[in-house]
């Protein structure tokens, strides 16, 4: 298995994409066990109580109650990740030498440089927010039981 894959239930379906609930936790299994890395009760805190949902490319034509297996693409994870944390951080390190470039005098170089890299770090976010999301998409790889 190359590819990162989840069990997960069809909820809607909406032209070529559908909605999935995750059938258990993933991982290794051991959310709620002491031995486990306690990551159960993060997702408790952080997510709230309500099941988690996720929208897929359905190419497969499941339909509503088909139990699927999803899969992200080798190498997406990855570039999910440098996009969502690397963009930010470059253009944040970016502005802030654009910032301490400009500013003219010592006195005032610390606030241009601060300002610049917060002004940096928004840019990067509202980039990773318009950046395609065809980068790293998860798509129905198979049903296991039809409905």
């Amino acid at each position: 298995m190359s590819m990162l894959e989840m069990r997960g239930v069809i909820l809607s379906v909406s032209g070529n994409n559908a909605e999935i609930s995750p059938l258990n936790g993933g991982g290794c299994g051991q959310c709620s066990s002491k031995n486990g890395c306690g990551s159960e009760k993060l997702s408790k805190v952080f997510c709230g109580s309500e099941p988690r949902k996720f929208v897929v490319s359905n190419m497969l034509g499941a339909k509503v109650g088909d139990e699927v297996v999803v899969a992200l693409e080798d190498g997406g994870l990855l570039r999910s990740v440098l996009l969502m944390y690397m963009l930010p951080l470059f253009t944040m390190m970016a502005g802030g030498f654009i910032g301490s470039s400009v500013a003219g005098n010592l006195v005032t170089r610390d606030i241009w440089s601060a300002a610049a890299a917060m002004a940096g770090l928004l840019i990067g976010f509202f980039l990773v927010k318009i950046f395609p999301e065809r980068q790293s998409q998860v798509v129905v790889q198979s049903i296991s039981s039809p409905s």
